[in-house]
């Protein structure tokens, strides 16, 4: 089940992604670090002002599987989904749930998300296109987008 996050599910969250960074997206310690760094600058961010941004959960019997944190309606910052839930639709259905909201509330017409290399070839599924050139940093950077429809 797709949910809002509450500020209560940001310990819960903070492990998920830590587990996903772990067992999908780096290996190297510093790779690791930055990206937990990075990503919790994030949470706290929605947490001290979560007006115009998008924060879902996925629910599976009582666990978070998943998550995505969408700034500004159209700045796909965040999505993570726990390794042994992913390929199971997951992560897919967080997407189409963010897409749906912020196709109706975004100033662009598209929602756009700076993928790491693991996860370019997921969003290239769900339609996503390449929107610049990729940046070096720890996990890869490509840019993508998705014009709404």
């Amino acid at each position: 089940m797709i949910e809002q996050v509450d500020v209560r599910d940001l310990p819960e969250i903070a492990r998920a992604i830590e587990i996903s960074i772990r067992g999908s997206v780096a290996r190297d310690e510093a790779d690791i670090r930055f990206l937990l760094d990075d990503t919790g600058r994030d949470l706290r961010e929605w947490q001290e002002d979560p007006s115009n941004k998008l924060h879902l959960k996925f629910v599976n019997r009582g666990r978070i599987e998943g998550s995505i944190l969408v700034k500004n309606w159209w700045n796909l910052c965040l999505l993570f989904v726990l390794p042994d839930s992913q390929r199971s639709g997951v992560g897919r259905s967080l997407v189409q749930a963010a897409i749906a909201e912020c196709s109706v509330r975004s100033p662009r017409s598209a929602i756009w998300v700076n993928s790491s290399s693991v996860g370019e070839a997921f969003y290239r599924r769900l339609g996503f296109q390449s929107n610049g050139s990729p940046i070096e940093r720890p996990g890869g950077c490509i840019p993508l987008r998705l014009e709404f429809q």
